[in-house]
């Protein structure tokens, strides 16, 4: 459904094979992934899926293996202590059994319910490493559990670690692809509609015709951000102005590769562009966006705002000529850097 979740997934597995994990890895998930994502993103990599809501096939997945609990925002109480609740037994299964429990890349939220609390309270304890992809989260871990100060810290995001894999292509101001990724969902959205049309207008009128104009659904489903990128190519009716769908990791690799600039409030279209050289343009909305733009060293933009700039500004903020806003490279690496190091502590042995 949502290709930076895919993205994380496929860091973590390149990752634990470097670090010597061999044979079939498995994914235990919430929802079966569709079967061109199954054929390209899991079978590729030799991986199984294992649906949680079949808990005695999850148990097994687990049972006499490391346990990986890594990557997005993973440690979130939204929906209640179910999932904390899966996960502390999951990984309590792990532990039983001799495995190792690493927590890794992950963001933490809604976690005011006491109940959700102490259900992770229970995970953190049995963890053997935890690693969050930015401070605050490592705050909100140790505020539940002060005792696993001593194994957490913070790294960054597990996509950095792909930044091989993205990097290499031309130079971002000979690239053809200005995409604005939106997001969107039933219950909440971070993309103004309004100020994103503006937005599109402006990019259509001051962009070089042989540019493209893309509007980025990362997230697949009709009612998340594909629907509304439809809502916003319909509205505009300009025929260079068209909708991505990422359904797959070679797709979103392929594509950012071409990408010039990134224009989002999702996180993850931002630290894809980081990787691939492109120029990036955050927008204000979300914690995860502030915290990735601060650590890039590149500024964030309240959508209104950039929209509204005189002609060459907007021009110098979009990178619609031959320079823009790239992120400081050396941050980039370093962070690429701490996402190879996330799988540092756990065992190696091709179990």
């Amino acid at each position: 459904m949502n290709v930076g979740d895919e993205m994380i997934l496929r860091a973590a597995v390149l990752l634990a094979r470097e670090a010597g994990y061999g044979g079939r890895i498995n994914v235990v998930g919430s929802r079966v992934p569709p079967a061109e994502v199954l054929r390209q993103d899991y079978d590729a990599l030799d991986l199984g899926f294992v649906s949680w809501t079949r808990v005695g096939r999850a148990i097994a997945a687990v049972a006499g293996r490391d346990l990986f609990i890594g990557g997005g925002q993973l440690i979130d109480g939204a929906a209640g202590v179910q999932n904390p609740l899966l996960k502390a037994g999951l990984a309590l299964v792990a532990r039983a059994m001799g495995g190792r429990v690493m927590i890794g890349g992950v963001s933490s939220a809604n976690l005011r319910s006491a109940a959700v609390r102490a259900c992770y309270d229970k995970l953190f304890r049995l963890a053997h490493r935890i690693v969050t992809r930015d401070e605050a989260s490592l705050a909100d871990i140790i505020a539940i559990t002060p005792s696993a100060a001593s194994k957490s810290e913070s790294l960054a995001d597990l996509v950095f670690s792909l930044r091989d894999e993205l990097g290499g292509a031309a130079p971002a101001a000979e690239r053809p692809v200005i995409a604005l990724a939106v997001h969107h969902t039933p219950r909440m959205t971070l993309t103004d509609r309004e100020q994103a049309l503006l937005l599109l207008r402006r990019v259509h009128l001051l962009a070089d015709p042989a540019h493209e104009i893309v509007v980025a659904a990362h997230d697949v489903r009709s009612d998340f951000d594909l629907g509304f990128a439809q809502g916003l190519a319909t509205d505009l009716n300009i025929p260079r102005v068209t909708v991505r769908t990422l359904r797959t990791t070679a797709e979103c690799i392929s594509f950012y590769r071409q990408v010039r600039t990134i224009i989002s409030v999702r996180m993850h279209p931002i630290i894809l562009g980081a990787c691939a050289d492109a120029f990036c343009v955050p927008l204000e909305g979300s914690r995860k966006v502030a915290d990735i733009a601060r650590r890039l060293g590149v500024g964030q933009w309240r959508m209104e705002d950039l929209a509204s700039l005189p002609d060459a500004e907007f021009r110098a903020a979009l990178g619609l000529d031959r320079s823009g806003p790239l992120v400081d490279a050396s941050k980039r690496e370093r962070m690429s850097d701490q996402a190879r190091g996330i799988f540092a502590n756990l065992r190696a042995d091709s179990r």
